[in-house]
């Protein structure tokens, strides 16, 4: 083969770094009770641990919070699959609290899964909890105490003394208390399992039955020990845990037992509007319905608030606050858009109206009758920051300037806004903004915190994002990495692919341009591309909704209509295509070089899903129902139907201790290609789960997947 890698600028290594250059930003950013401070996390330069910094909003100044050194100690299994469900990549510090005392602010600090109290100010350790053994810890408001989870029971422990209560057990042996289930947590983003009243006088904890549900094994053969671990996983048509909701007080006395009801399966949203009501909404099994129900612990009543239907599905979101004691200000997608509502009397009035989307409710001041909110209104590669006049019954235009992505934070008084900025061709850059008696933004700081990379550092250029027209009068957009000398006449193309619902790929941030694999690649004169297809997310619901029953159709369509286009207004080699993607997109990959033999030459599929009845059910019946419903659809997505089809040589990459998509998706795939004397390659990364998070694992696989592409293409 007469061809010869090109390592520089870009290198194996720095596909593998976590994270990217120029993405590292502040995370989680949570202000002091009496809002002059600011607490971050923010990684160090060149270290994959997370620090915690404090910012003195009146002068800018900040400091390192001193930390236990916790390097010698194991991240514990509950906190590696707590990141696993947040997709968090750091190790060191992942999640803290303020604690808001009389006095002054303490701070609940998460350290590998080991929690600790600390005086922001000294440094000093007010409590030491790492010898107890907790999880999901959190402070019970207007309290000295940390709530948390131990031994299946939820306690109370002192901050000062450390004495220990219990709160709640299980009403059953092998029932979970407090604990969210893993449907809840990976598919419906509820990591919780308790909730604290505001006054912290009552608590609403779920109680979790999956003893009917069998254990999965995951077995880590790759360890010393050789040891396995199950996991109660809910296989698609099959039965999901039971989950009821238990209103006690804080010390343990039981108010209120609400069980779910029984036309309804999932609790997906849980919270308290003020010290005695409590929210609950619920979805039915194929998420089509959802029901909202407030609980009043004065009254002792259970009352339906508000129901939606909205088919094919809904994207459920838990976004209910208060406007005043009548009226709470929520989102719904009943319009094709996600769009800003009030609930009132128990009817839903939409007030905002466009072809954009309200991504998230900010903040709502009620005093002044607004809300801030985060919404993608002048693209949907992009996003805004908006004020909603409730007086006036109107959206501002964007309170701040620049095209690109924002992660927005409003402090509890409305009195600041943290902007974390980040474009194309413009590294992450923090802005912080007081707001003033008019409702607009003075901006107080600017990029000061953060190094600023630029693209000829890196040797890289920004991709040119694209919009393709589909066969339906819409559009597609993408993103083309060019080789170094922008000639694309007669060079390879690969696809990067993804494909999925609930994802959106191509953006106008600086994640694209540092696509180190995709720059890679471009470098060594292969052309890269990546589209976002019909059933991918940020463009409303008919955008969405064709993959419905039917996964693993529309989308491939797409993607190949995003090549053709390549092909002819770039002049690409039709003749030497390659495609590679992670998950969904190892489905697609795997979906593509079977169904479409002729166009790809080569393929790397990371952890597909092969056969989504080995998938679960709350993610794949939104969008699949069951197999029992929809027979048809599940074999025509099934990669083992297909598998005899496939023609170009193919890798897979998997982790052996996945929890997410199991290896037995793998397993089953290159057991049916012996059958059919296909070939099959196959990569493993033994101690990997879903995202490989070790060092090694990422350069053994940017190693891999880019040798394997460019053997093929060049």
């Amino acid at each position: 083969m007469n061809w010869k890698m090109l390592l520089t600028p870009v290198s194996y290594e720095d596909v593998a770094k976590r994270p990217p250059p120029g993405t590292s930003t502040w995370i989680a950013p949570t202000f002091s009770t009496n809002e002059l401070s600011m607490y971050f996390l923010f990684p160090k330069e060149y270290q994959t641990q997370l620090s915690l910094f404090r910012l003195n909003l009146p002068d800018g100044d900040i400091q390192e919070i001193s930390l236990p050194n916790m390097t010698q100690r194991e991240t514990t299994l509950e906190e590696d699959l707590r990141r696993q469900r947040l997709r968090v990549a750091f190790e060191g510090v992942t999640s803290f609290e303020v604690l808001d005392l009389v006095d002054h602010d303490l701070l609940l600090v998460n350290l590998a899964g080991y929690y600790f109290v600390i005086d922001p100010v000294t440094a000093k350790v007010i409590q030491d909890l790492s010898s107890y053994r907790i999880s999901n810890a959190s402070h019970v408001p207007l309290s000295t105490k940390i709530a948390a989870v131990s031994e299946n029971q939820l306690i109370t422990i002192d901050i000062f003394s450390g004495h220990t209560e219990i709160v709640a057990r299980p009403s059953k042996p092998h029932y979970k208390v407090a604990v969210a289930e893993y449907v809840a947590q990976e598919e419906l983003d509820r990591l919780e399992g308790y909730w604290f009243s505001k006054n912290g006088r009552h608590v609403a904890y779920c109680e979790v039955d999956e003893t009917h549900i069998p254990q999965f094994p995951i077995t880590h053969v790759a360890s010393k020990d050789c040891y396995v671990e199950y996991h109660r996983y809910p296989f698609v048509g099959k039965a999901n845990a039971n989950v009821t909701v238990y209103v006690v007080t804080a010390t343990g006395n039981l108010i209120r037992k609400i069980a779910t009801p029984p036309e309804l399966e999932y609790v997906s949203y849980v919270k308290w509007l003020d010290d005695e009501t409590l929210l609950i909404q619920y979805l039915n099994r194929f998420q089509s319905i959802q029901k909202v129900f407030t609980f009043s612990i004065s009254t002792d009543t259970l009352t339906a608030l508000y129901c939606e239907e909205i088919h094919p599905w809904i994207n459920a979101k838990g976004e209910y606050l208060p406007l005043d004691d009548a009226t709470l200000v929520t989102t719904s997608e009943r319009s094709g858009h996600r769009h800003l509502c009030i609930i009132r009397d128990g009817t839903l009035t939409q007030l905002t109206t466009g072809d954009f989307d309200v991504l998230e409710i900010l903040s709502v001041d009620k005093v002044k009758k607004c809300a801030y909110l985060l919404t993608n209104f002048d693209s949907p590669l992009q996003q805004n920051i908006q004020r909603f006049d409730f007086a006036a019954n109107v959206i501002s235009k964007p309170l701040t300037i620049g095209e690109g992505l924002r992660e927005v934070t409003v402090s509890n008084s409305q009195r600041w806004i943290v902007e974390r900025f980040n474009n194309l061709v413009t590294s992450a850059r923090i802005n912080i903004y007081e707001v003033t008696e008019t409702g607009t933004l003075h901006l107080l700081e600017q990029s000061q915190p953060l190094p600023n990379v630029t693209l000829k550092d890196l040797g890289v250029s920004a991709p040119q994002l694209l919009t393709v027209p589909l066969d339906n009068g819409e559009v597609m957009y993408g993103a083309l990495y060019l080789p170094p000398d922008g000639i694309t006449t007669g060079r390879p193309v690969v696809l990067e692919v993804y494909g999925g619902p609930h994802f959106q790929m191509v953006k106008n941030g600086w994640h694209e341009s540092v696509d180190m694999q995709a720059q890679l690649l471009a470098q060594n004169n292969i052309v890269v591309a990546k589209f976002d297809n019909r059933g991918s997310f940020g463009r409303g619901k008919a955008f969405e909704a064709p993959i419905f029953r039917s996964i693993g159709t529309v989308e491939l369509e797409d993607q190949i209509a995003g090549l053709q286009y390549v092909h002819e207004n770039f002049k690409t080699d039709r003749d030497r295509v390659g495609v590679f993607g992670w998950s969904y997109g190892g489905f697609m990959t795997l979906s593509l070089l079977a169904k479409k033999p002729d166009l790809f030459r080569v393929g790397v599929a990371g952890a597909p899903v092969v056969d989504f009845s080995l998938y679960d059910t709350a993610y794949t019946e939104r969008y699949m129902h069951t197999p029992g419903t929809n027979p048809e659809g599940y074999a025509n997505a099934s990669i083992l139907n297909y598998i005899k089809d496939i023609k170009a040589p193919c890798l897979i990459v998997h982790g052996l201790t996945d929890e997410n998509v199991h290896f037995r998706n793998t397993a089953q795939l290159i057991e049916e290609a012996l059958q059919c004397d296909v070939n099959i390659e196959l990569m493993l990364l033994p101690e990997a789960r879903h995202m490989p998070t070790s060092h090694a694992s990422r350069y053994a696989l940017a190693k891999k997947r880019t040798q394997f592409l460019v053997e093929s293409l060049l």
